[in-house]
């Protein structure tokens, strides 16, 4: 017998009360009271008000005198549980089908048993015979779910689960209708919630807000337990809790069920704090006064009331948990551990840069320059720490400022000059000199036309101007670079004479002077030792 026959027993037997349970003196026969109730509706199991008609009544109240109680049932297939009329073969085959590849779906299977000439079954009766017959991903171990336990910690502030969930709509400051949402976090050994602040964000500053508020009256835990949300991955987050000396966990990614603890009693809360305030007609609250009636609902009712887990309250839970007096933090040392940074470029212009539209002046001799900027979480800054763009060394502050307000530097003081710049070019005339007189002088551009001596006695204002006439060159047109190699040929070979030199310009193929330089040089190396 399940649940929904026994329903279906005690709807009809409530129906047919008046002639099953008959008083004595009751003179009417079974027509009349079954026609007078063929006149009555009756709210039926699924929520449907209707009538049944005199056949219906009598054939129920015959069943019910022949078989009992079954007999107010539906009547029982012959063939219930099986698939109809010839269609055991196509059930064969769609669970060979799927036992080929598991992962295949009801849609697919039918599609192969198209592509065979066999008629599809009906999704719902194919689900049900694979899984009557063990054919499905579960049944044959193919499914990865992984089998859950409950958790908790042994002792108090072992770990803290925290979450976001949107509140209540509520008033501003302005008068308008905003939304809320909730930042809140649950101690996991007592499920006792350490802190929860309703504000009209979901950003950090109401993160740091909340766990400021919870390390002041609570102390820190050992660790926190949050998703995979963008605020809960922050560095702001991962560098406050290494600063503080808390290990920082995140959930499995795709894996939200170890969050139940934080949601269950967002549900709660719902059910029976938020709801008071949803209904339409209801007055709207300010921030603060939410703030205010959560606390009291949360300290005179959720802690006070026997948790269906821990089978005792939050608050008994959390103080026998605890292995030592609280060790509160305070809101100003707590928050130098929450600390967001910029890096910014300084403006040349107007010498500030730009954090949330708001100016912040630099140093006038920061202009151009890249900086990092630091400034605790959850407050509007008045000024800003500068520091490197590497963050070694700190450059000073900004500080907010009105850009339509011009700022005058101050003078600086002039610096006493103490270099002689005439001195300096002194020193210059004299270190170019002694560098000229140290190299090597190039060969004089006077040449000598004198008649040459003996033969072997040649100078080299001689040779040039032997040279020179057998090129038909004019030596004064010579420029540096020839002057070398004419120096440079002449001082390969110590014996020359004008019949070597006719000689050799005989030989030239071209009649230049670089041929015939080139052509004298390798005769000085024919006669080397």
């Amino acid at each position: 017998m399940n649940p929904d026959q026994q329903e279906n027993w005690l709807f009809w037997g409530t129906v047919l009360s008046p002639v099953l349970f008959k008083p004595l003196d009751d003179d009417r026969s079974d027509r009349q009271i079954l026609l007078q109730i063929s006149r009555q509706s009756f709210s039926t199991p699924k929520g449907q008000r209707r009538s049944y008609s005199y056949s219906t009544l009598k054939r129920k109240l015959k069943a019910y005198r022949k078989l009992g109680i079954e007999g107010l049932g539906p009547a029982q297939r012959s063939d219930e549980g099986s698939i109809r009329k010839d269609r055991d073969d196509v059930l064969k085959r769609a669970i060979e089908i799927k036992l080929e590849a598991p992962a295949r779906s009801h849609s697919k299977i039918n599609l192969i048993l198209r592509s065979e000439g066999l008629e599809p079954i009906p999704a719902s009766t194919l689900l049900r015979h694979l899984n009557q017959h063990g054919a499905t991903l579960r049944k044959l171990g193919y499914c990865g779910e992984i089998v859950r336990k409950r958790w908790t910690c042994p002792y108090t502030h072992d770990m803290w689960v925290g979450d976001y969930s949107q509140g209540p709509t509520i008033l501003d400051e302005e008068g308008n209708a905003q939304k809320t949402w909730i930042s809140a976090f649950i101690d996991v050994h007592s499920r006792f919630l350490v802190v929860g602040i309703y504000a009209f964000t979901c950003d950090m500053d109401a993160l740091v807000n909340s766990l400021l508020a919870a390390f002041e009256q609570h102390g820190k835990p050992r660790a926190l337990y949050l998703d995979n949300a963008k605020v809960y991955r922050s560095p702001v987050l991962a560098r406050a809790c290494l600063d503080l000396g808390i290990d920082l966990i995140h959930r499995t990614v795709r894996d939200p069920q170890g969050g139940g603890i934080i949601e269950r009693f967002f549900l709660s809360a719902q059910n029976h704090f938020e709801v008071e305030f949803s209904n339409h007609g209801k007055t709207l609250l300010t921030l603060s006064r939410l703030n205010e009636l959560f606390t009291l609902y949360v300290d005179e009712v959720y802690h006070r009331s026997i948790h269906s887990e821990i089978k005792q309250t939050p608050r008994q839970r959390y103080s026998s948990g605890l292995l030592g007096p609280i060790q509160p933090v305070r809101k100003d040392i707590a928050r130098k551990a929450f600390v967001q940074q910029w890096r910014r470029k300084v403006d040349r212009d107007f010498c500030d840069v730009s954090i949330n539209n708001i100016q912040y002046a630099c140093d006038i001799k920061l202009r151009g320059d890249k900086v990092l900027l630091r400034a605790p979480v959850g407050q509007t800054p008045e000024t800003l720490e500068v520091y490197e763009i590497s963050g070694k060394k700190k450059l000073g502050e900004a500080t907010r400022h009105d850009r339509s307000k011009r700022r005058i530097p101050d003078p600086q003081p002039v610096p006493e000059d103490t270099t002689d710049y005439g001195e300096v070019l002194e020193k210059i005339r004299d270190q170019n000199r002694q560098q000229e007189s140290a190299s090597p002088k190039p060969p004089s551009r006077h040449i000598d036309h004198s008649t040459p001596e003996q033969s072997g006695s040649w100078t080299l204002e001689n040779f040039v101007t032997r040279v020179c006439g057998q090129a038909e060159v004019d030596p004064t047109t010579l420029d540096d670079h020839e002057l070398q190699l004419l120096s440079l040929v002449y001082g390969r070979s110590g014996h020359w004479t004008v019949a070597k030199l006719t000689n050799t310009w005989k030989r030239c193929e071209t009649k230049s002077l670089q041929q015939f330089l080139i052509e004298l040089s390798q005769s000085s190396i024919t006669e080397l030792p």
